[in-house]
């Protein structure tokens, strides 16, 4: 069995959410263990700071607002 879906985390000292959605494998062929997500300002959601992508038991790539590669 896998669980998927869709979680925020708030930091109200940072002033940051962490959006995470953990995606199941589809009916025919895929992954499992996906996730993709982003890190955004409380204040305006609309501004990310970072995107990430990747299998959270593998890994993960995080790249900053310009699309420029982190890790």
């Amino acid at each position: 069995m896998e669980l998927g879906g869709q979680q925020k985390i708030r930091c109200d000292r940072t002033g940051l959410i962490a959006e995470i959605e953990f995606k199941t494998k589809p009916m025919f062929g895929g992954d499992v263990n996906k996730i993709k997500g982003c890190i955004r300002s409380i204040k305006d959601e609309s501004k990310v700071f970072y995107t990430f992508e990747g299998k959270w038991d593998e890994v993960i790539t995080m790249k900053d607002s310009r699309g420029v590669r982190l890790c």
